[in-house]
């Protein structure tokens, strides 16, 4: 995925990328791997949670892309009941970009561990 932006809005969510339909499942644990990189510094986070209402948030990780491909790896356990309406949303958005930028989000992979 790769995103350019020439107005990042003033919300986090303003300039976001989203993979809907996913659940999770209580007790179980789940690992996350990426590779990203962007233009300059560019903060951004992305988000295990709800897709619909208050879009509760089980877990939320912040970090920085920089002009050198970077990977990031870990597990999240979830430990709230199993929900079946789930998204991993990433958010580019708000006063703190510094436009114009491109953020690259490649080789995504989320697993079930045994």
């Amino acid at each position: 995925m790769k995103i350019d932006c020439t107005n990042a809005g003033t919300n986090t969510w303003d300039v976001q990328m989203t993979y809907n339909g996913l659940t999770f499942e209580q007790g179980v644990t789940y690992k996350i791997s990426f590779d990203y990189s962007g233009t300059g510094k560019q903060p951004f986070s992305f988000h295990f949670m709800q897709n619909y209402g208050s879009y509760l948030t089980f877990q939320t990780t912040n970090l920085t892309a920089t002009d050198e491909v970077q990977h990031y790896e870990a597990t999240l356990t979830m430990e709230e009941a199993t929900e079946s309406n789930a998204r991993l949303g990433f958010d580019f958005g708000g006063d703190q970009m510094t436009v114009p930028f491109t953020v690259k989000i490649e080789n995504l992979v989320l697993v079930k561990e045994d």
